[in-house]
């Protein structure tokens, strides 16, 4: 998880030093999530089909929406690419349907929390454990700063 740790350092110092760049990401968010509004399930199958999975599960559960795919792990590549904006592991032209690196950031029309599972990494985004990092309440977007996440031990 010392991935996470450097990623979260790295964002966090970033929105300390810039608290306006994180304000100005969180309102891009919001744009990618609402000109994706119908496309966030979509954008996820898609997700799954660029990592070669070959099955695909959505199932919700009282309020929690569960995605799963079998396709290949996170590469720290890829998780640093989620964590930015506009960033992909995806080239254009190439075998995958998706690489802009936005698709994903529209499930902040399904979630206020989103943890990802994959091998040994267990990351979560969330705007409220993002304000209690930085010790103030500001407009932060939900995916930028990662947490250390793990699904035994946070339920």
């Amino acid at each position: 998880m010392i991935l996470i740790d450097e990623l979260q350092k790295q964002f966090f110092l970033e929105a300390k030093n810039s608290p306006i760049l994180l304000s100005d990401l969180a309102s891009m968010e919001t744009y990618i999530a609402e000109s994706y509004q119908e496309r966030s399930i979509i954008e996820l199958l898609q997700n799954a089909d660029d990592a070669l999975s070959s099955r695909f599960l959505i199932k919700k559960i009282n309020n929690t929406i569960i995605v799963a795919n079998d396709g290949r792990e996170f590469s720290e590549e890829d998780i640093l690419a989620v964590c930015r904006s506009g960033a992909s592991t995806k080239k254009r032209g190439g075998t995958t349907i998706g690489y802009r690196g936005i698709g994903f950031k529209s499930v902040v029309n399904l979630a206020d929390r989103v943890h990802i599972l994959s091998k040994n990494i267990g990351l979560t985004f969330s705007r409220e454990l993002t304000n209690k990092l930085l010790e103030e309440q500001i407009k932060v977007p939900l995916i930028r700063i990662p947490h250390k996440y793990s699904p035994l031990k946070d339920y």
